[in-house]
């Protein structure tokens, strides 16, 4: 059950040094427990429509941010 979070740690420690951006859809999405909150999944891995949406609104942010 830990292996995500770590997994998610060293992508982003990656995306740091080598300056890239990192969105974090696991903690966006996530029920505490490891795993996905209910409307954004159907079977606990593959994301919904409703998952799709968040991560959209985060890549749309971050786009923003460096156009800026």
């Amino acid at each position: 059950d830990v292996l995500i979070p770590e997994l998610n740690q060293l992508l982003k420690d990656y995306a740091k040094q080598n300056q890239v951006e990192y969105l974090d859809y696991f903690n966006a999405m996530t029920n505490g427990k490891n795993g996905m909150q209910k409307q954004f999944t159907n079977d606990g891995v593959h994301v919904t429509k409703e998952g799709y949406q968040i991560m959209i609104n985060m890549v749309k942010k971050v786009i923003s941010e460096i156009s800026n």
